[in-house]
């Protein structure tokens, strides 16, 4: 594209800015890895059928992740409806035999649908689904450390609990034989993320929670780190969970191991309350598309507010920012909405991942 024109289609943009930002990303509305097998009088029913479950499964777990509180108000949702809520189907792994059929589906719903659904039902919910973590539960005892051994009480009440409805989805891996070569309790601890990228990529989470417990004689000291994506600004969740709890109420303390990590996902994913406050950006770019992007990513935060480009070129837009919240919830929530940002400096440098 020629300079000028380039430069016009970004100064058109700044006009633009003041326009409401898209409603959430369809992509993070994408339930993956739903299996089904079906059977049937013949395989073109059976596939239907197969289809039909599918829908079900991917929407209670959509809504289980978007709901707060009980999701059952909006679980009901005859086929018909459920599809005018999909975007598009991903088929993997698809398996046909005599009056059989099996696939691993992928759902990706409609934003703007799901969301005027719950908005219409009346249910307290967020706009963006949870991420899903993969907990790597270490307990310590003294300098020994356990993590997949029989031994790890704090594992077993790990996977002893089945979560319920949560807005954060937490999968605790079973402890098998993959799992084991992939990560020790040491790498655990280490927060180094080429250890622990191994076991994201296999349980499909977006991170890890690692949930260290200390063994003090009849009790039990949680401490709970979440690193995203990345494993880049790992978060101490130290204000989530009661530090001390007996050794005869692990449940308990996994239980609201797991309301803290809701309730800080809740924290970030709404808007936050405070006054509006003003910090400047660097935008390196190579494209108009680029530019649209990362700005589109920047407004689908909850915390900002407004994006005004102030300097424009081919190369870089040095943008004013306005936000409500925190710096350091500024700082997660545009990582959570996939952009690189370095805030050391007073103004942040901020690109795509």
């Amino acid at each position: 594209m020629p300079l000028k024109m380039w430069r016009l289609g970004l100064v058109t943009c700044a006009v633009l800015v003041a326009a409401p930002p898209p409603t959430a990303d369809a992509e993070v509305f994408t339930i993956s890895g739903v299996a089904v097998d079906e059977t049937a009088e013949d395989t073109r029913q059976a596939r239907m059928n197969a289809l039909r479950s599918a829908l079900h499964i991917a929407w209670r777990d959509l809504a289980r992740r978007l709901v707060r509180g009980d999701p059952e108000a909006i679980l009901d949702q005859d086929v018909a409806t459920l599809d005018t809520l999909v975007q598009s189907l991903e088929f993997d792994d698809e398996r046909m035999s005599a009056g059989r059929y099996q696939a691993v589906i992928s759902v990706r719903f409609q934003a703007d649908a799901v969301l005027e659904i719950l908005g219409d039902s009346g249910v307290s919910h967020l706009d963006t689904p949870g991420p899903v973590l993969v907990v790597l539960p270490v307990l310590q005892t003294g300098p020994q450390l356990v993590l997949w051994e029989d031994s790890n009480v704090w594992l077993s009440a790990w996977q002893r609990s089945n979560g319920g409805s949560s807005a954060v989805e937490l999968i605790v891996p079973p402890g098998d034989l993959r799992d084991i070569s992939l990560i020790d309790a040491a790498d655990a601890l280490s927060q180094d993320w080429s250890q622990l990228a191994g076991l994201v990529s296999r349980h499909r989470a977006d991170g890890v929670l690692i949930a260290h417990a200390r063994k003090d004689m009849n009790t039990l000291r949680p401490r709970l780190t979440w690193l995203d994506e990345d494993g880049a600004n790992p978060v101490l969740m130290g204000r989530s969970v009661p530090q001390m709890w007996p050794m005869d109420a692990l449940g308990g303390a996994v239980e609201a191991s797991r309301t803290g990590i809701d309730e800080h996902w809740a924290a970030m994913a709404l808007a936050p309350d405070g006054p509006t406050v003003s910090v400047f950006a660097d935008i390196p770019v190579t494209s108009l598309a680029e530019w649209i992007d990362i700005r589109d990513r920047l407004e689908s935060a909850p915390a900002v507010q407004a994006v005004v480009p102030l300097l424009v070129s081919t190369t870089r837009i040095r943008a004013r920012m306005l936000y409500t919240g925190t710096r350091e919830d500024l700082l997660f929530r545009m990582r959570r909405a996939g952009l690189e940002v370095d805030g050391q400096a007073g103004i942040l440098t901020i690109g795509k991942r």
